[in-house]
């Protein structure tokens, strides 16, 4: 079973303050003020909060798919074991 906690150490890493702050820095800005360039329209205050809020949900979602056990052998392995060799119908 995998470690659950996904916030541990969330905000340990300098480098992850970096890039999380430059990347919602800029899209705000691209969103807010070049809009002619990048063909967006300004937003409201309760689409920034929805956008935030669905976005947000990408932890929890990922946590409750790591509850999933994957299976040693993938489905297209299968698949190939159970596919006919042309050599074998002469």
């Amino acid at each position: 079973m995998q470690n659950l906690n996904v916030f541990k150490n969330f905000f340990g890493s300098p480098v992850f303050k970096i890039v999380l702050i430059v990347t919602v820095v800029f899209q705000a800005i691209l969103v807010e003020l070049l809009g002619y360039f990048a063909r967006t329209v300004s937003l409201e205050y309760w689409l920034w909060i929805m956008s935030v809020g669905l976005g947000s949900l990408a932890l929890p979602i990922s946590t409750v798919v790591k509850l999933f056990d994957v299976p040693e052998e993938s489905f297209f392995d299968k698949l190939a074991a159970l596919r006919v060799s042309p050599y074998l119908l002469e």
